[in-house]
This record gives structure tokens, C-alpha cells and sequence, in this order.
């Protein structure tokens, strides 16, 4: 189902089978333009975005099987990261994943709330990705969850990640950058890691409990 989050007659999206943006020719040279779009009650993912260049605005992603995936396009034997900018949107109420991210290089994400899914808000795989001004809290699961061999796998200034079940953030490999975070109130601890490669940098962050558990 969808809807119009602006109330000024943007156009509805419907996504009771998932929606879908995949760009032609692996999204090279493409746009896709969301503004004010709301996708719920999906049985699979809300909206999978292969390849190409997308921005979303204002827009809401709740109550599905997962709400954003992202995934880089393939061709010619090689993959095609795509970049993305997300603004002010809502990733909510999903049974799993708020957002998923997988080998993208270019995602940028403003001022969007990741609450209440029942497992992470984020799960950032192989990327490299920016989050500003972004809250992560009452997850089931743990707010951020990162493993990459990307340098940095995640950059986040200015975040909450507050309130949820497991982690603030579960690190499994690469490197994670705060700056001007708040990272507290979590079930398990603030940082989870149970790597011995991956490294955290803070700075100005508070976070209330950090947990390494290196295999033996």
C-alpha cells in the first residue's frame, strides 16, 4: 500500500508485493526522484534500488517484511555501485531491516529516524556510507549493524543511536567513524564487537558501555 506523506497530491506508491527501481542499463546516467512516498504492509522489501543515482525526501517505509535495500547493478562482469541521498524519511515498524545496504559507495542519509524493527535499523554490508543527523532507537535487535572490508564502512555524525534490544551498534569488520554522537540506554552494551580486525574512531561521542568479544 502507499501514500502521500506531503498531503499535496504527490503520486501514491503501492507495494504490497515490493517495490522496485532499477535503473536501465544498471542505472548509468539514470535518476530516480522520490518525494513524499509511503510504502507499508509489504510482504518483502518496500523498495529494493539497484544501481543509478536516487534521492528520496520526506518519505516514509514502514510495517513490511524490510523496508530499503539498496544493492549495487551488475554488468559486464563487474558491479555498478549506484549513490542515493535520503532526507527526512522514516524507516519504521519493519520485521526485519529499516534499511539494508549492500556494496554501495556513494549513500547519503539527512535527518531520517530508524525505530522499532524487529531486527537492526541499519545493516550496512561492503559500503561506504554517511549518516547525519539520524536517530536509531527501540529496535529489536541492535540500532547499527556493520561488516565490510570497505575503509570507512560507515561515517556518522551527529547520530542517536538510543533505546534499542541488542547493540547500539554491532561492528564485525572495518572501520566505523562517530563524531558528535549519542550512543547510550541499549540492551546489550553501546558497542558490540566480536572481531579482532575492526576499528571505532570517536570523537565528541558519549557511549554508555562497550563490549569486545575477540575469539580466542
Amino acid at each position: 500500500h502507499g501514500g502521500d506523506t506531503c498531503d499535496d497530491g504527490s503520486e501514491t506508491s503501492y507495494a504490497d508485493e515490493g517495490g522496485m527501481v532499477f535503473l536501465e542499463e544498471y542505472g548509468q546516467g539514470q535518476t530516480a526522484v522520490l518525494k513524499c512516498v509511503e510504502m507499508y504492509e509489504s510482504p518483502e522489501t518496500a523498495l529494493t534500488v539497484c544501481g543509478g543515482t536516487v534521492v528520496m525526501e520526506d518519505c516514509r517505509f514502514v510495517d513490511s517484511w524490510k523496508g530499503v535495500e539498496f544493492y549495487s547493478g551488475y554488468a559486464n562482469g563487474q558491479n555498478m555501485p549506484g549513490t542515493a541521498a535520503v532526507v527526512r524519511s522514516v524507516f519504521s515498524g519493519n520485521d526485519y531491516w529499516g534499511m539494508g545496504v549492500c556494496e554501495e559507495t556513494g549513500l547519503t542519509v539527512t535527518g531520517c529516524t530508524f525505530s522499532g524493527n524487529g531486527a537492526a535499523g541499519l545493516g550496512l554490508q561492503d559500503s561506504v556510507a554517511t549518516f547525519d543527523g539520524c536517530e536509531f532507537s527501540e529496535n529489536t535487535s541492535a540500532g547499527v549493524e556493520t561488516w565490510s572490508t570497505s575503509e570507512p564502512a560507515g561515517a556518522f555524525a551527529d547520530c542517536d543511536i538510543i533505546d534499542n534490544g541488542g547493540p547500539g551498534l554491532r561492528l564485525t569488520s572495518g572501520t566505523t567513524l562517530f563524531s558528535g554522537c549519542t550512543i547510550s540506554g541499549n540492551g546489550d552494551s553501546g558497542i558490540y564487537s566480536s572481531a579482532s580486525g575492526p576499528l571505532i574512531t570517536g570523537l565528541k561521542t558519549t557511549v554508555t558501555g562497550i563490549f569486545f568479544d575477540f575469539p580466542k
